[in-house]
């Protein structure tokens, strides 16, 4: 399977929704579609709509964030707060050698970017260029009610899929806005077999998940344009 070609994201105000993006690096390409100078070939495409959008909650399903890497995760909170936006404690998860450092960062209708700082992270514009602040976006997190049938239907298509995780950090539970501290996740990581950008990520609340559609995160692309939900939807 190729990775991912990008993803759509639903916008009240498309302007606004541009100027959000470009607070992380990316540069419009055309009128409503954004990339990040010298990345990974990753669209994101911003589409008008009337629908009501808003930034998934609780243990709502469905997608959850786009991740960007950042090599200093306090310079790119500060970056965002500068630009108007409200960014969350940053949280710490330890995966045996691996710690992440992470902070939501909340957009014009909820459009939620999560910020993340690696002592081991996947390819990105960053090896090239480590003086940048942050990457071309790295994977959409996705979060589905049964993590083992999705990544195993994933598998089918020629996804490539990377180790099974579980971590129930507090600092996670508050940053993805959870009522309950702490909660077992599960996740694991879907991809083309260079794991290249952009990545889906599968979370599973376990033992908790409700179904629910108010993100402004509409659908992955593929190369050949193709729109590709999660979850059951293709």
């Amino acid at each position: 399977m190729e990775p991912f070609a990008g993803l759509v994201v639903g916008a009240s105000d498309v302007a606004a929704t541009v100027v959000f993006f470009e607070t992380f690096g990316f540069v419009e390409t055309t009128p409503g579609v954004l990339r990040v100078p010298g990345g990974a070939p990753v669209d994101i495409v911003i589409e008008a709509t009337d629908a009501p959008l808003r930034a998934p909650r609780n243990y709502e399903l469905g997608p959850r964030a786009l991740d960007l890497y950042t090599t200093d995760i306090e310079r790119g909170v500060a970056v965002a707060a500068d630009a108007g936006y409200a960014p969350s404690p940053i949280g710490t998860i330890n995966m045996g050698p691996v710690t992440m450092r992470q902070a939501l960062v909340t957009g014009p209708d909820g459009m939620p970017v999560v910020l993340v700082e690696s002592t081991h992270p996947r390819s990105s514009i960053l090896d090239l260029e480590p003086d940048r602040l942050f990457s071309e976006p790295h994977s959409v997190v996705w979060a589905v009610a049964d993590i083992d049938a999705e990544a195993a239907w994933w598998v089918e298509q020629g996804a490539t899929k990377g180790m099974d995780l579980k971590f129930s950090e507090p600092a996670v539970s508050e940053y993805l806005g959870l009522p309950d501290s702490p909660v077992e996740i599960r996740m694991t990581m879907l991809s083309d077999p260079d794991v290249s950008p952009l990545r889906l990520e599968l979370l599973e609340f376990v033992g908790r998940g409700t179904a629910s559609d108010p993100s402004p995160i509409r659908a992955l692309t593929r190369s050949d344009g193709a729109r590709v939900s999660v979850g059951g939807v293709r």
